[in-house]
């Protein structure tokens, strides 16, 4: 949004003399999604903090949808409310969450108990319907690399079409075939982690030595799950 923002005052003609979807709205729409589904309280922003790439879009966002921009130290659950700590002392209750932070590190006490970037009890409060939490969990299933795979198959079975676009030539080693194929030609491929983002995790067969090859052959084979290539 900024960067357009910019290009805007720098280059004028760049929006009025081509077909780009307007974005402007984005913060507004956002803004009243999270209040939409507001339980009762205040609208924030879960960071993990300023350490995270990420960290500038979280703060801009929380500006733009006057929401609260919070870290996990500043929540707390009682009595299966979710509340934020006041610099005055005080609490105050959070309706909404929009949170940055995956679904694994939401909840030790649920789910990754080493986590230290999430709200202890949350997940029972989410449970009981006292707060709303942006994206709902389980949503993140979308952003695993290993559904491009499926995506034209689920064109064909859910709209009856052809995809239009067609996809890159893709494998994934979790069926034996494509697993076959991916072992005898790791030199040529682009080998990506599942469970990585942000460019983490990709690897081009081309560049590694044997040594290395060999490492990713069993890695591959040990979890063929965690690979799409």
């Amino acid at each position: 949004m900024i960067a357009r923002e910019l290009t805007r005052i720098a280059s004028p003609g760049t929006f009025s003399e081509n077909a780009v979807v307007d974005n402007r709205k984005y913060a507004k729409l956002l803004k009243s999604i999270m209040e939409n589904v507001n339980c009762g309280g205040i609208i924030a922003i879960l960071t993990p903090g300023r350490y995270n790439a990420a960290y500038f879009e979280h703060s801009y966002l929380a500006e733009m949808t006057d929401a609260v921009l919070v870290q996990n130290n500043e929540l707390f659950v009682e009595d299966n409310m979710l509340y934020y700590r006041t610099y005055s002392g005080g609490k105050t209750r959070v309706g909404a969450l929009y949170r940055r932070i995956s679904d694994e590190y939401m909840d030790p006490l649920c789910f990754e108990p080493s986590s230290l970037i999430g709200v202890p009890n949350i997940m029972e409060c989410y449970r009981a319907g006292n707060v709303a939490l942006l994206n709902a969990p389980g949503n993140g299933v979308a952003d695993d690399k290993g559904i491009y795979y499926f995506v034209p198959k689920m064109i064909r079975y859910y709209l009856k079409q052809e995809p239009i676009l067609q996809n890159a030539p893709t494998y994934l080693p979790f069926y034996e075939d494509d697993r076959k194929y991916v072992l005898e030609h790791l030199k040529q491929l682009v080998i990506k982690d599942v469970a990585e983002a942000g460019g983490y995790g990709v690897l081009f067969g081309k560049d590694l030595d044997e040594e290395q090859l060999e490492r990713l052959k069993q890695a591959v084979i040990a979890e063929p799950r965690r690979f799409i290539t």
